[in-house]
Protein backbone atom coordinates (compact mmCIF):
# COMPACT_ATOMS: atom_id res chain seq x y z
CA UNK A 1 0.00 0.00 0.00
CA UNK A 2 1.30 3.29 -0.89
CA UNK A 3 1.07 5.77 1.78
CA UNK A 4 -0.01 8.73 -0.12
CA UNK A 5 -2.96 10.92 -1.02
CA UNK A 6 -6.12 8.46 -0.75
CA UNK A 7 -4.72 7.48 2.51
CA UNK A 8 -4.20 10.86 3.89
CA UNK A 9 -8.05 11.69 2.69
CA UNK A 10 -9.08 8.48 4.16
CA UNK A 11 -7.34 9.41 7.61
CA UNK A 12 -8.56 12.96 7.85
CA UNK A 13 -12.44 11.78 6.80
CA UNK A 14 -11.87 9.06 10.02
CA UNK A 15 -10.99 11.97 12.41
CA UNK A 16 -13.45 14.39 11.43
CA UNK A 17 -16.17 11.99 11.74
CA UNK A 18 -14.93 10.42 15.08
CA UNK A 19 -14.75 13.71 16.16
CA UNK A 20 -18.07 14.40 15.75
CA UNK A 21 -19.28 15.14 19.37
CA UNK A 22 -22.66 13.22 19.93
CA UNK A 23 -22.65 13.35 23.87
CA UNK A 24 -22.07 17.11 23.92
CA UNK A 25 -24.71 17.73 21.16
CA UNK A 26 -27.34 14.98 22.68
CA UNK A 27 -26.81 16.90 26.43
CA UNK A 28 -26.67 20.74 24.93
CA UNK A 29 -30.53 19.50 22.76
CA UNK A 30 -31.87 17.86 25.62
CA UNK A 31 -30.90 19.70 28.89
CA UNK A 32 -29.50 22.75 27.70
CA UNK A 33 -25.79 20.99 29.36
CA UNK A 34 -22.27 19.89 29.03
CA UNK A 35 -21.06 16.80 29.70
CA UNK A 36 -18.00 18.17 30.14
CA UNK A 37 -19.06 20.11 33.05
CA UNK A 38 -20.67 16.89 34.92
CA UNK A 39 -19.36 13.96 36.49
CA UNK A 40 -15.91 12.89 34.97
CA UNK A 41 -15.66 15.81 32.07
CA UNK A 42 -15.84 13.18 29.08
CA UNK A 43 -18.71 12.83 26.53
CA UNK A 44 -18.84 9.57 25.77
CA UNK A 45 -22.21 7.61 26.80
CA UNK A 46 -21.84 6.94 30.80
CA UNK A 47 -20.93 10.54 31.32
CA UNK A 48 -24.12 11.57 29.51
CA UNK A 49 -26.31 9.41 31.02
CA UNK A 50 -24.54 11.65 34.02
CA UNK A 51 -25.90 14.40 32.46
CA UNK A 52 -29.75 13.73 31.14
CA UNK A 53 -30.70 10.50 32.67
CA UNK A 54 -29.95 6.78 31.73
CA UNK A 55 -31.14 7.16 28.19
CA UNK A 56 -27.90 9.53 27.07
CA UNK A 57 -25.94 6.09 27.69
CA UNK A 58 -27.39 5.26 24.46
CA UNK A 59 -28.54 8.50 22.89
CA UNK A 60 -24.50 9.50 22.90
CA UNK A 61 -23.19 5.82 22.87
CA UNK A 62 -24.98 4.24 19.93
CA UNK A 63 -23.89 7.46 17.62
CA UNK A 64 -20.82 7.05 19.48
CA UNK A 65 -20.35 3.22 17.94
CA UNK A 66 -21.26 4.08 14.31
CA UNK A 67 -19.24 7.01 13.65
CA UNK A 68 -16.23 4.54 13.10
CA UNK A 69 -18.07 2.39 10.67
CA UNK A 70 -19.60 5.25 9.10
CA UNK A 71 -15.95 6.56 8.17
CA UNK A 72 -14.82 3.16 6.98
CA UNK A 73 -18.36 2.81 4.50
CA UNK A 74 -17.43 6.88 3.35
CA UNK A 75 -13.80 5.81 2.48
CA UNK A 76 -14.61 2.97 0.81
CA UNK A 77 -17.67 4.35 -1.08
CA UNK A 78 -15.99 8.01 -2.15
CA UNK A 79 -11.95 7.49 -1.45
CA UNK A 80 -10.40 3.71 -1.59
CA UNK A 81 -11.31 0.33 -1.23
CA UNK A 82 -7.76 -0.18 0.61
CA UNK A 83 -8.26 -2.10 3.20
CA UNK A 84 -5.59 -0.66 5.19
CA UNK A 85 -6.68 2.66 4.40
CA UNK A 86 -9.87 2.00 5.93
CA UNK A 87 -8.00 0.78 8.87
CA UNK A 88 -6.28 3.83 9.28
CA UNK A 89 -9.08 5.79 9.07
CA UNK A 90 -10.99 3.72 11.76
CA UNK A 91 -7.61 4.57 14.21
CA UNK A 92 -8.37 8.03 13.37
CA UNK A 93 -12.14 8.08 14.21
CA UNK A 94 -11.20 6.55 17.30
CA UNK A 95 -8.76 9.47 18.13
CA UNK A 96 -11.08 11.79 16.93
CA UNK A 97 -13.64 10.98 19.63
CA UNK A 98 -11.06 10.95 22.25
CA UNK A 99 -9.64 14.55 21.24
CA UNK A 100 -12.19 16.30 18.90
CA UNK A 101 -11.51 19.39 17.38
CA UNK A 102 -14.59 20.79 17.28
CA UNK A 103 -14.88 21.07 20.90
CA UNK A 104 -10.94 21.99 21.81
CA UNK A 105 -9.80 18.42 22.15
CA UNK A 106 -11.63 17.44 25.04
CA UNK A 107 -13.62 14.46 24.04
CA UNK A 108 -14.84 10.47 25.46
CA UNK A 109 -12.46 7.75 26.24
CA UNK A 110 -12.83 6.15 23.12
CA UNK A 111 -14.38 2.59 23.96
CA UNK A 112 -17.62 2.82 21.43
CA UNK A 113 -15.67 4.21 18.66
CA UNK A 114 -13.56 1.17 18.86
CA UNK A 115 -16.11 -1.37 19.82
CA UNK A 116 -18.70 0.10 17.08
CA UNK A 117 -15.47 -0.97 14.77
CA UNK A 118 -14.64 -4.36 15.71
CA UNK A 119 -18.13 -5.78 16.01
CA UNK A 120 -18.32 -4.64 12.56
CA UNK A 121 -15.18 -6.15 11.21
CA UNK A 122 -14.09 -8.84 13.62
CA UNK A 123 -16.95 -9.02 15.78
CA UNK A 124 -16.15 -11.88 18.31
CA UNK A 125 -13.28 -9.98 19.31
CA UNK A 126 -15.58 -7.81 21.44
CA UNK A 127 -17.02 -10.04 23.83
CA UNK A 128 -13.31 -11.95 24.21
CA UNK A 129 -12.08 -8.57 25.04
CA UNK A 130 -14.77 -7.53 27.18
CA UNK A 131 -14.41 -10.74 29.33
CA UNK A 132 -10.81 -9.94 29.89
CA UNK A 133 -11.63 -6.30 31.14
CA UNK A 134 -13.97 -7.89 33.90
CA UNK A 135 -12.13 -10.16 34.98
CA UNK A 136 -8.89 -7.18 35.30
CA UNK A 137 -11.91 -5.07 36.54
CA UNK A 138 -13.36 -7.52 39.12
CA UNK A 139 -11.05 -9.85 40.09
CA UNK A 140 -7.06 -7.84 40.05
CA UNK A 141 -7.23 -4.43 39.37
CA UNK A 142 -10.31 -3.20 40.69
CA UNK A 143 -10.34 0.23 39.25
CA UNK A 144 -12.00 1.09 35.94
CA UNK A 145 -9.50 3.12 34.00
CA UNK A 146 -6.78 1.18 34.74
CA UNK A 147 -8.75 -2.20 33.43
CA UNK A 148 -9.98 -0.63 30.68
CA UNK A 149 -5.95 0.20 29.23
CA UNK A 150 -4.85 -2.74 29.75
CA UNK A 151 -7.30 -4.80 28.15
CA UNK A 152 -7.74 -2.29 25.62
CA UNK A 153 -4.36 -3.62 24.41
CA UNK A 154 -5.38 -6.99 24.12
CA UNK A 155 -7.74 -5.85 21.14
CA UNK A 156 -5.06 -6.42 18.19
CA UNK A 157 -3.88 -9.41 19.86
CA UNK A 158 -7.06 -11.04 20.35
CA UNK A 159 -8.04 -10.15 16.70
CA UNK A 160 -4.78 -12.20 15.69
CA UNK A 161 -5.67 -15.14 17.50
CA UNK A 162 -9.28 -15.09 16.08
CA UNK A 163 -7.46 -15.00 12.86
CA UNK A 164 -8.60 -12.03 11.51
CA UNK A 165 -7.40 -9.84 8.30
CA UNK A 166 -4.08 -8.49 9.03
CA UNK A 167 -5.33 -4.47 8.67
CA UNK A 168 -8.39 -5.42 10.90
CA UNK A 169 -5.46 -6.52 13.35
CA UNK A 170 -3.78 -3.70 12.90
CA UNK A 171 -6.70 -1.25 13.81
CA UNK A 172 -7.33 -3.49 16.80
CA UNK A 173 -3.74 -2.89 17.93
CA UNK A 174 -3.42 0.55 16.76
CA UNK A 175 -7.35 1.60 18.28
CA UNK A 176 -6.01 0.10 21.53
CA UNK A 177 -3.04 1.68 22.20
CA UNK A 178 -5.22 4.87 21.31
CA UNK A 179 -7.36 4.19 24.57
CA UNK A 180 -4.62 3.18 26.51
CA UNK A 181 -3.29 6.48 26.00
CA UNK A 182 -6.65 8.23 26.40
CA UNK A 183 -7.19 6.40 29.96
CA UNK A 184 -3.70 7.60 31.23
CA UNK A 185 -4.94 10.79 32.12
CA UNK A 186 -7.47 9.10 34.90
CA UNK A 187 -4.87 6.45 35.93
CA UNK A 188 -4.68 8.04 38.88
CA UNK A 189 -8.51 8.69 39.35
CA UNK A 190 -10.19 8.34 42.82
CA UNK A 191 -13.57 7.06 42.73
CA UNK A 192 -15.91 6.83 45.47
CA UNK A 193 -18.86 4.78 45.52
CA UNK A 194 -22.26 5.72 46.02
CA UNK A 195 -24.32 4.61 49.38
CA UNK A 196 -27.86 4.83 46.83
CA UNK A 197 -27.01 3.79 43.57
CA UNK A 198 -24.31 1.21 44.59
CA UNK A 199 -21.88 2.08 41.44
CA UNK A 200 -18.61 4.10 41.10
CA UNK A 201 -18.93 8.08 40.84
CA UNK A 202 -16.29 10.64 40.26
CA UNK A 203 -17.00 13.86 41.37
CA UNK A 204 -17.27 17.22 39.25
CA UNK A 205 -13.48 18.39 38.01
CA UNK A 206 -14.84 21.64 39.66
CA UNK A 207 -15.47 20.74 42.80
CA UNK A 208 -12.11 18.48 43.48
CA UNK A 209 -10.54 21.18 42.48
CA UNK A 210 -12.16 23.46 44.95
CA UNK A 211 -12.27 20.18 47.82
CA UNK A 212 -8.36 20.34 46.78
CA UNK A 213 -7.45 23.86 47.39
CA UNK A 214 -9.26 23.98 50.55
CA UNK A 215 -6.94 20.78 52.24
CA UNK A 216 -3.45 19.99 50.77
CA UNK A 217 -5.37 15.80 51.88
CA UNK A 218 -5.96 14.04 48.72
CA UNK A 219 -7.94 10.85 48.73
CA UNK A 220 -10.98 9.11 49.46
CA UNK A 221 -11.05 10.34 53.23
CA UNK A 222 -10.39 13.97 52.00
CA UNK A 223 -13.69 13.56 49.75
CA UNK A 224 -15.54 12.77 52.76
Amino acid sequence: MAWGGPVLLAVLIGYLVGAIPSGVIVSRALAGRDPREVGSGHTGGLNTARTIGAAGFFLAGVPDAIKGVAALVLVRQFVTTDPWASAAAGVAAVAGHCWPVYIGFSGGMGISVLSGLMLFLSPLVVPVVVALWAALRFTVIRHTPRSVALAALATGPVAWLLNASPPVIALGAAGGLVLFLRHLGDWHRIYRRSVREGHEETPNPSQALVEKSISPQSGPSARG
